[in-house]
């Protein structure tokens, strides 16, 4: 189970108030009773009623989040946290309203970071209760719907509503937890019905002229292919005349009540072969266009298919669209493009597709597309509303710990028309997680799980929220006009957050970006223009947010530069559990997937036995699992032995951890890698999540695997310290045919081998003179494939051998208690006894490398600054291999530096 953040109640915490208030005023709330002086900082109405219409014709705002304060909405209302509170008695209550309030209910149903609305927590020592209420979600996200709305103060017309509930009571060896939440979209002109099932964007949606249906081969790397052998409509619609007219495409599906139509009849489009139509791999698909009768007010239609094979089946529709304010007609589709520039506003994992469709269904498994056919159906209609109903349980005993949660995901849709038909289709997630204590018999622990393809939004939703639309989405920094633009959203509050910050790994505006360089004196370059932006999982242990190995900023690893790269390793030679089989630690993946604590379309067991009573410097653990894909058609399963031990011993120290499994895995689990570029562009393309990240090669599909990491230190005299690493990976692969009988893995053993080993003798020669002697060696020794790079998208596990071997002297002479005079020497000038880098497999990428420095260093403070000058002089020569295409480096540079930092 993947860690998450823990549902917190804030009814017991204090907050800060930030104002922002002008002159004073009197103020009553709704019941007329004086409140105070200041002005109303927030206002909100949602109203539905019958009279809607003429209260719009007659101009009034029916949707009006009004500000009395001319100094609020020019500071931006939400631009802080407002929070009122009581506690008495072992009781508390808050209600807050804002923005960027870090909000969970369990592992299942609600993670955002920064939610903005309105939330109200109570607590006791027995019971916790949060509700909240949203409009849209985050301000400045540039969607249809926002909780601000516009400068105007005037909001969207076709709101989207989240509300939700969790409430937990705690007993002496239990809890126990409800959860509900829901999230919708409800025009204002809507029935009362669209605040609980969520209605079309709004009553003037025209009815489609065009359905179209696309399959393609839902497992592109496997082939399995699909196939299409018939497709038919059925649509139910009001003639001129109101009559209520139900045609179908096809004679066989004509009978009592449905009359057939020609003007049904699909064409279709894609490859045919043997009486049927086939996609099969990437980029191939067959689409199946229907025209529907422009006569017709459209209520329904049922799509009917007869396929075989992996399938995928998306829809799109094309309707017409008059804009406000003038005759002009254009026309729109669902789902529409996506919105340029990009700011993460996209549904699906391919934001740059010029003809969107929206998955509306998946075979399971991964059938051969000659498999036995079938007929499916489905009615074409939009999401308007998803709801969450959970349960969790929480027992606490000294000899057993147990979680548990289930979770039942209603989700609403509609034909898209005003009186179109309703249908709701479901979807279930749940786990059960135990940990028994044997006592001097070990410990037994395991896990199972289910979390259907659809939870959380269907198939194409990245953050478990639904996918709306609306064609009269108004630009609201633009005047609110209407009709502006086609936009398809999803509304997420599941976030992806991998490096555990403040902050969703996609925030908007790339805060988040994966790489952001500077250099060290800079602000960060790239679009995020955040000191703290960047994705690090696993690779800012520190927690200074900066990449360990490039704490410099300047898109050069820092293992391979002088002095600064003593302590540094290159993330490759880093060790880890690698549950997921894919090269990467799991502690360093940064993937593009919500943080539930499964992945969705998943279900699975996993046990385990740890062997005891041992000492506490020993482990063993035994482990099988196996985790299938739904719909996807993967499996992952295996059976592994992990033990340990280590000891310290004073003056020296060591641990040692090894894993061998038995492992097959062919479910992709694709995560990003660090790309490090001054290339605004090539970062744009690796460093962000608007892309997809680079497909997983899965190296393990039928392996025997063995990863062993030891860690040692010596310390034998003072001054003297010696450390090393040594992490070996081998992966003894089977042979394995796909069902075309090409070959997809070789039999072959993989060989992994890293090691770092640094030495440092620090010595003072006399009381002012300072002198570290340092000497520094890596070495890789890595197969083809035999791992995946943590910091090179455009090279995943190329082949490498090389050593680097650096010795290096610092000399510090302190003239003052503040100043003094500093000396570098990185290799040391004659060939044997320089810094030398050896590459066996690309000879030219071989060095040898000296280089000096000589600096004076200044340290102060200054109205609460900590102030340090450097000014000095750097000399160095960098020789390449005779076959070498880079010119060799020689230069020497004077140099002033000043650092700024606050006490």
């Amino acid at each position: 189970m993947r860690g998450w953040q823990p549902y917190r109640s804030y009814a017991g915490e204090r907050y800060e108030l930030y104002p922002a208030f002008g002159g004073k005023h009197a103020v009553y709330d709704r019941l007329g009773n004086f409140i105070g002086y200041g002005p109303f900082g927030f206002r909100w109405d949602e109203v539905r009623d019958k009279y809607i219409d003429e209260k719009l014709s007659a101009g009034l705002q029916v949707n009006r989040t009004p500000s009395t304060s001319r100094t609020m909405e020019e500071a931006v209302l939400f631009g802080g946290l407002s929070v009122v509170r009581q506690a008495y008695g072992g009781r508390a209550i808050s209600f807050s309203l804002g923005r960027n309030m870090i909000t969970t209910f369990t592992p299942l149903v609600l993670y955002q970071l920064a939610f903005s609305g309105l939330r109200v927590d109570y607590g006791s020592h027995a019971t916790d209760f949060t509700f909240l209420l949203s409009r849209g979600g985050f301000r400045g996200y540039s969607r249809f719907s926002d909780f601000y709305g516009s400068q105007q103060g005037r909001m969207e017309m076709s709101p989207v509503i989240m509300v939700g509930a969790n409430y937990v009571r705690r007993f002496d060896t239990f809890d126990i937890g409800l959860c509900f939440f829901r999230q919708l979209q409800s025009n204002v002109k809507s029935s009362k019905e669209s605040l609980f099932r969520g209605d079309v964007p709004y009553p003037e949606l025209r009815s489609p002229k065009l359905i179209k249906v696309r399959m393609t081969d839902d497992s592109p790397r496997d082939l399995p292919g699909a196939a299409l052998y018939r497709a038919d409509i059925i649509i139910v619609g009001t003639d001129p005349s109101g009559r209520v007219v139900k045609l179908a495409s096809s004679p066989s599906l004509a009978g009592p009540g449905v009359r057939y139509s020609p003007v049904l009849k699909p064409s279709v489009v894609g490859r045919r072969t043997s009486g049927r139509w086939e996609a099969q791999g990437e980029g191939e698909a067959v689409d199946v266009l229907f025209e529907m009768p422009p006569d017709l007010i459209l209520k329904e239609a049922e799509v009917v298919l007869v396929v075989s094979g992996d399938y995928r089946i998306g829809v799109r529709q094309v309707h017409d669209f008059q804009v406000p304010g003038s005759k002009e007609v254009v026309e729109r589709s669902w789902p529409s493009p996506a919105p340029a520039p990009l700011h993460g506003l996209y549904f699906k994992d391919t934001p740059f597709d010029p003809e969107p469709f929206y998955t509306i269904m998946r075979v399971e498994g991964n059938p051969h597309v000659n498999s036995r056919p079938r007929t499916v159906r489905f009615h074409h209609s939009i999401p308007t509303a998803q709801s969450f109903y959970g349960a969790n349980l929480h027992l606490h005993f000294e000899e057993l710990n147990l979680d548990a949660e289930l979770v039942y995901n209603p989700q609403d849709f509609k034909f898209p028309t005003e009186p179109g038909v309703r249908n709701r289709r479901s979807a279930y997630a749940g786990y059960l997680t135990a940990v028994f204590n044997l006592g001097r018999f070990g410990r037994f622990g395991g896990e199972v799980f289910r979390v259907d393809p659809t939870y959380g939004g269907w198939y194409d939703s990245r953050r478990g929220g639904i996918v709306l639309f609306t064609d009269v989405a108004g630009d609201v920094r633009a005047g609110d006009s209407l009709g502006v633009e086609a936009l398809t959203q999803e509304y997420p509050f599941y976030d992806d957050n991998d490096d555990h910050d403040n902050w969703p790994d996609d925030v908007f505006k790339g805060w988040d970006w994966m790489y952001v360089p500077a250099g060290a004196f800079k602000e960060p370059s790239m679009p995020g223009r955040r000191p703290d932006a960047g994705v690090y999982p696993g690779l800012d242990m520190d927690g200074d947010l900066i990449l360990d190995y490039d704490r410099n900023r300047n898109a050069i690893e820092d293992w391979k530069e002088p002095f600064l790269g003593f302590g540094v390793d290159p993330p490759e030679f880093s060790y880890g559990t690698d549950f997921n089989n894919n090269f990467i630690p799991d502690y360093m993946e940064n993937d593009d997937e919500p943080d539930y604590p499964y992945r969705r379309d998943q279900v699975g067991f996993h046990f385990f036995y740890d062997l005891g009573p041992l000492p506490y410097w020993a482990e063993v653990r035994f482990g099988c699992y196996r985790i299938e894909e739904i719909a996807g058609g993967g499996i992952s399963k295996g059976a592994y032995l992990r033990f340990g031990f280590g000891r310290d011993f004073g003056k020296w120290s060591f641990s040692f951890k090894d894993e061998l499994k038995l492992v097959k895995d062919d479910i992709p689990d694709d995560v990003y890698r660090t790309v490090l570029t001054m290339d605004p562009d090539v970062s744009l393309r690796w460093n962000t999540a608007n892309n997809p990240p680079p497909p997983d090669f899965l190296p393990m599909r039928d392996s025997f695997v063995n990863t062993g990491f030891l860690r040692f230190s010596w310390s034998p005299f003072e001054g003297l310290n010696l450390k090393g690493t040594v992490k070996y990976l081998l992966n003894r692969r089977r042979a394995l045919r796909d069902r075309l009988e090409r070959r997809i893995q070789d039999r072959r053993t993989l060989k992994n081998l890293s090691s770092a080993l640094r030495a440092s003798y620090t010595r003072n020669l006399t009381r002012r003179l300072k002198a570290e002697l340092r000497l520094r060696f890596l070495l890789a020794d890595w197969d083809e494939g035999s791992y995946s790079s943590v910091a090179d998208s455009l090279s995943l596990g190329r082949e490498a051998r090389w050593y680097l071997l650096a010795p290096s002297l610092l000399l510090s002479y302190s003239l003052t208690s503040k100043t003094s005079l500093e000396f570098g020497q990185y290799g040391f000038l004659i060939p044997p006894l320089s810094a030398r880098f050896a590459d066996q497999v690309d000879r030219g990428e071989s060095f040898r490398e000296d280089v000096s420095v000589l600096q004076v260093t200044v340290r102060g403070a200054h109205e609460g600054y900590n102030v340090a000058g450097s000014v000095g002089v750097r000399w160095r020569n960098r020789r390449y291999h005779r076959l070498s295409p880079h010119e060799d480096v020689k230069f020497s540079a004077f140099f002033a530096d000043f650092v700024f930092g606050p006490e």
